[in-house]
């Protein structure tokens, strides 16, 4: 990695280098948690280097750096990752005309982002909070699950040639 980005962070660090590091190790994601169910985008990018998740921090001011020890034979893993959804829609939003391999999954994160944004769910007479009626939760696990096909398609693009 320093090879590519260096000490040359302040002239790279801009949102094509923040794509080209998303398409190569990182990932696009919409995220399920069963109890309380919800569902939420979230960008992420892993590396056994922790300089450059620190300068993606620094440089887009958002998300978090977390390591991972992975035990005595392996190196630790560092990562920024990003949940605060208006953050990842500013990332993706940047980045999306330099996405190469990732593009229909920023895609449709982007277009989940704007669905979820576009609910309602306060009672306007009352100010409660009500749940969301059955088509949003439908329409939340349909994006889901597009994203999962896009990521096992991903996968395939650098599967071996075989003649």
């Amino acid at each position: 990695m320093s090879l590519c980005l260096g000490a040359s962070y302040g002239v790279l660090m801009n949102f094509e280098a923040l794509a080209w590091a998303i398409d190569c190790e990182g990932s696009i994601f919409i995220r399920k948690r069963k109890k309380p169910l919800d569902y939420a985008a979230g960008i992420k990018i892993s590396m056994c280097d922790r300089e450059f998740p620190d300068k993606m921090k620094e440089v887009f001011q958002c998300g978090k750096v977390h390591v991972l020890n992975r035990g005595e034979n392996h190196r630790d893993l560092w990562t920024w990752m990003v949940q605060r959804q208006e953050d990842v829609e500013m990332l993706l939003m940047n980045c999306l005309p330099y996405f190469i391999i990732k593009k229909e999954k920023a895609e449709t994160v982007l277009a989940f982002l704007n669905f979820k944004r576009g609910l309602n769910h306060t009672n306007a007479k009352t100010g409660r909070f009500e749940p969301y009626p059955d088509y949003v939760w439908k329409t939340f696990e349909n994006f889901y699950q597009r994203i999962r096909t896009l990521t096992k398609d991903n996968r395939s693009v650098w599967a071996p040639v075989t003649e």
